[in-house]
């Protein structure tokens, strides 16, 4: 009985103790948030006596990094044209003539008077390295049975100053030729085709007449009223011709990879025809034109 109550005693006395020690320990509170890490902390030593503390920012407060520049686009590498051109400089061979000064325009005071100076022949124009101007480059054997649609636009044929201009002009067949007087006084157009049909006709100031020929060749046109006036019409089925320039430089463009007959004709010059290859780079071709 004695051992019972003493072991009751006990157990209240440790019960007691617990409660106590219960109240006494402090609670966290839950609102309460974690404390940050500290930052990390490099030391970089530069001299032995001293050093320089470097603090890394928060990742937070990084900057982003920069963009990756975009890809260059592919090169692409340019396609050969599947067309040539002819091209070269027409010289005359033997002595440079002088140009030839039109006397014959001082019997009428009307063509005299539209000349500051005297007034030079196209016939034959060569400059100090001997380069031929108004010699016509054609395209004679190589184009097959090719046919070309001949253009719409007109060329002109112009008098001014009692001169034609251009003093050569190529023409497709079938392709309008406006001839146009722009001198205040009377002219006369007369076309001397070998095997298209002549015309003659008069022109008054500011008048203009439309031709146009079937057949390809090279003739002269001049006035009757003024015997010095003389241009020539070049009529081809093809457009692969050019008239040299001041220069003597021509070029032909636009001709189809081949084998090809070229032949240079010149009113004063004999006719020279020589053969070529043409392929995707431009040929090169030169004239020596003798004296008929």
């Amino acid at each position: 009985m004695k051992r019972a109550i003493l072991a009751l005693a006990v157990g209240a006395a440790l019960l007691a103790m617990a409660l106590r020690a219960r109240r006494e320990r402090p609670v966290r509170p839950a609102e309460e948030a974690p404390r940050p890490a500290p930052p990390a902390v490099v030391e970089l030593s530069t001299h032995a006596e001293e050093a320089i503390v470097v603090v890394e920012p928060p990742a937070a407060l990084k900057p982003p990094p920069l963009p990756r520049p975009a890809p260059s686009p592919p090169v692409v590498e340019a396609t050969p044209s599947a067309t040539g051109a002819i091209w070269g400089v027409v010289t005359l061979m033997g002595e440079r003539p002088p140009r030839k000064r039109v006397k014959a325009i001082e019997a009428d005071p009307a063509c005299a008077a539209l000349h500051g100076e005297a007034l030079l022949s196209d016939e034959f124009v060569v400059d100090a390295e001997k380069r031929v101007r108004w010699a016509v480059v054609h395209v004679v054997k190589g184009l097959g049975e090719r046919r070309f649609e001949p253009p719409t636009v007109p060329v002109q044929l112009e008098q001014v100053g009692c001169r034609y201009v251009p003093h050569v002009l190529g023409v497709r067949v079938d392709q309008p030729v406006a001839i146009v007087n722009r001198d205040p006084l009377l002219h006369n157009v007369h076309g001397l085709p070998f095997v298209n049909r002549e015309f003659n006709f008069g022109q008054l100031w500011r008048s203009e007449n439309v031709r146009a020929f079937a057949r390809p060749e090279i003739f002269q046109v001049k006035c009757d009223v003024h015997p010095w006036m003389s241009a020539w019409l070049a009529v081809f089925d093809h457009p692969f011709f050019a008239i040299s320039g001041e220069d003597g430089v021509f070029r032909i463009p636009g001709l189809p990879p081949g084998r090809y007959e070229i032949a240079a004709w010149h009113e004063e010059l004999k006719t020279e025809t020589r053969e070529v290859d043409v392929g995707v780079i431009d040929a090169r071709l030169d004239f020596l034109l003798q004296r008929r």
